[in-house]
């Protein structure tokens, strides 16, 4: 893949950093959308056993407890429905305004012809964005709430019929629902579903954010040539994110975030050498330092927290750059090699490093 020659605006790639730590803070807020199915399900759990006249799973034939099921499952399934509407709404108007957000942002960093004038089309295009693959799960944003939900349709039904076939008494089941007080019920199924829920609408609030901005930029190919990737510098950064950290990409020819589950990457333009910047935009060469590059200013303990201590030590003594490194521990695909992988194609490294 050839390098793609071109600059980035200093003064844009702090406000896009800045602008991530806003959308950290939006994402929490979606995770309330979740109340609505945690709620239905308690409700028509209660009422289904009132119902039912069960208080002990032993004494529920096989037929109530089908009925039991099923009550609660068709509330699940309507309080699903909701959520993931919600979900989607609020994705479509966080990527209309991630959108325009961006378009702006552009804007004030370079020199254009038409300065002070608005593109004709600044709409966003919801289409491909829905249609979309997920780098982090290889389905499309609603096939993958779809597949949250069939899930969890799936972790509701087993809870019922494991309490069942234990012969629990129904506060027994409403305590691995709900959880236990004394575990703050971070213990209970509904609190583990519902941080995965999380875990999942985060990953696509940075789709829509990595889909809105990579239509922006290709409204401005007049002066924008490529993206880079830009990984958060720190600790929980993934072994992907922070080989692809500080690398460019030509429209088409790279993956956008998020390549996994909760990535916080995003991406930067790359602006052509001939493009004008605005006063207190100037320009710069890299989108800040790379993952690696931030590691090597790290004290010794750091990096091998990080990579651990055989890849801390061919990361130490290897004899590799920061730049080489990153190319190094991943495959084509980006996705981390083994140490025997990386032993068996680069031994000189584990030499060199003498491990």
């Amino acid at each position: 893949m050839a390098e793609i020659e071109g600059a980035h605006s200093a003064g844009l790639s702090d406000i896009l950093t800045q602008r991530q730590i806003y959308v950290e803070q939006a994402k929490a807020s979606l995770h309330d959308q979740y109340s609505v199915i945690a709620l239905a399900v308690v409700m028509a759990l209660l009422q289904a056993l009132a119902r039912n006249r069960v208080t002990q799973f032993q004494d529920a034939d096989r037929a109530a407890l089908a009925r039991i099921v099923n009550e609660v499952l068709v509330a699940f399934d309507g309080a699903a429905a909701t959520y993931k509407a919600n979900v989607i709404s609020w994705l479509q108007r966080y990527t209309r305004d991630e959108h325009l957000f961006f378009a702006v942002a552009i804007r004030a960093a370079i020199v254009t012809p038409d300065d002070g004038a608005t593109p004709a089309d600044l709409n966003l295009d919801w289409g491909p964005i829905s249609a979309g693959i997920l780098g982090a799960t290889g389905l499309s944003l609603e096939q993958t709430l779809s597949k949250l939900i069939a899930d969890q349709r799936i972790n509701i039904r087993q809870a019922i019929q494991r309490a069942h076939a234990l012969n629990l008494r129904t506060e027994g089941l409403l305590a691995a629902m709900e959880g236990t007080p004394s575990r703050l019920r971070k213990d209970g199924i509904l609190t583990k579903m519902r941080n995965f829920a999380a875990t999942t609408v985060d990953t696509l609030v940075q789709f829509g954010m990595s889909m809105a901005r990579n239509q922006t930029m290709q409204k401005f190919l007049d002066y924008i040539v490529g993206y880079t990737w830009v990984s958060v510098l720190d600790a929980r950064t993934s072994d992907i994110c922070r080989s692809l950290s500080g690398q460019r990409f030509a429209f088409g020819q790279g993956p956008l975030p998020p390549m996994h589950l909760r990535c916080r990457s995003h991406v930067e333009p790359v602006f052509s050498l001939e493009t004008a910047f605005r006063e207190g935009f100037g320009k710069a060469f890299t989108a800040g330092e790379t993952y690696y590059e931030w590691l090597k200013r790290q004290p010794e303990t750091i990096q091998y927290d990080v990579l651990g201590r055989t890849k801390g030590s061919l990361f130490r003594k290897g004899g590799l750059t920061a730049a080489q490194f990153a190319v190094t521990v991943v495959d084509r695909k980006f996705q981390p090699l083994t140490l025997e992988e990386l032993r068996k194609k680069f031994p000189n490294l584990f030499r060199n490093a003498r491990v």
